[in-house]
């Protein structure tokens, strides 16, 4: 089982609808998706978390960026997880 999901709502197919579905089964429910997404549409966040997002990051236009997105995505999610090991591979 995943520790979390990245999620960019406009991956090819449909986001939101992989989110919706996440949020539908009763075994992932409280696992974290996290959208991370080139879109800085307040209208894409707010039904982001409408639709039980449970955060929302704007992908940056540069490596320095994204890697310090991936670092606090990293320092947030992965080491406050139940049984997560950021350490594991």
């Amino acid at each position: 089982m995943p520790d979390l999901v990245l999620l960019d709502h406009e991956m090819p197919g449909d986001g939101w609808e992989v989110l919706q579905w996440l949020r539908r089964q009763p075994g992932l429910f409280a696992l974290p998706v996290l959208i991370l997404s080139g879109s800085e549409n307040p209208a894409h966040q707010k039904r982001a978390a409408g639709a039980g997002a449970t955060a929302y990051y704007i992908k940056p236009p540069d490596l320095r960026g994204f890697v310090k997105i991936i670092k606090t995505i990293n320092e947030t999610w992965l080491f406050s997880s139940p049984g997560g090991d950021a350490g594991s591979p």
